[in-house]
């Protein structure tokens, strides 16, 4: 609006605040449309007013804040973005960048990306930033070692994780027939070798060595046979004792 030699400008947005008496003016602009009011006072006190009534263009850039992935595994960004639009990403590092718009993340750690997001038909701009928050891997370490055991006495199995989890075992490869949970359990080997499997009940963030392969071999069992002994010797008779052992 121009100014008439004694004229005054004051403007109010839509709930009748006031905004100013300078022309021209800057006014912040959110995300819906706004209405102006524009209330021009002439010297003489006379009063003229007119609503301007501005449409506010909502540029989707599709993008979601934040992203969860696990350590190491690649993730899309950006699935929803927009391929019209220009995308600039920052830092670089950790991103494939083919398709800007959706770029794939492969990150060890947690990072936050600033993104400027251009519609190159209206020239809005989109500034905002995606935090990807990485999850760390589950790791299990089994604390009973390889062993052999008697026959008939039991082994106690344990096994711990970097971060709390739940833990099943197994006594089969394929892990369906489950002997147990927790970080320990109490086991009775059959005779032979036996291997025992544990692994996290969380799937989430599971690495190849998630899973830990326990062998424990059972003894062979001992047998005693001896010679008949007689019932009762002289005093100061030589005994003569012979045993033998047998596995079973």
């Amino acid at each position: 609006a121009s100014v008439e030699a004694g004229a005054t400008f004051t403007w109010f947005d839509a709930d009748g605040n006031d905004l100013g008496q300078t022309s021209p003016i800057q006014v912040s602009v959110d995300t819906s449309d706004v209405v102006i009011t524009l209330v021009a006072t002439s010297s003489d006190n006379c009063e003229q007013r007119r609503d301007v009534s501005i449409s506010v263009q909502q540029l989707d850039a599709g993008l979601e804040s934040p992203v969860e992935v696990c350590a190491g595994e690649p993730i899309a960004l950006n699935p929803n973005g927009n391929p019209d639009y220009t995308y600039n990403w920052e830092p670089v590092e950790g991103l494939d960048l083919t398709n800007p718009f959706n770029p794939i993340a492969t990150l060890d750690s947690s990072r936050t990306f600033a993104v400027t997001v251009t519609d190159p038909n209206s020239t809005c701009v989109l500034m905002t930033a995606v935090e990807v928050i990485v999850l760390e891997n589950v790791m299990i370490t089994s604390t009973t070692s390889d062993t052999i055991v008697c026959t008939g006495d039991p082994i106690t199995l344990t096994a711990t994780t970097n971060i709390p989890n739940t833990l099943e075992w197994f006594d089969d490869e394929a892990m369906t027939n489950v002997i147990g949970t927790g970080n320990s359990i109490e086991v009775q080997p059959a005779e032979g070798t036996n291997l025992y499997y544990v692994k996290t009940t969380d799937e989430n963030c599971a690495a190849e060595s998630d899973q830990a392969v326990i062998e424990v071999t059972r003894g062979n069992a001992v047998e005693i046979t001896a010679e008949s002994f007689p019932d009762t010797v002289c005093v100061g008779t030589m005994l003569t004792l012979e045993a033998n052992a047998a596995s079973g």
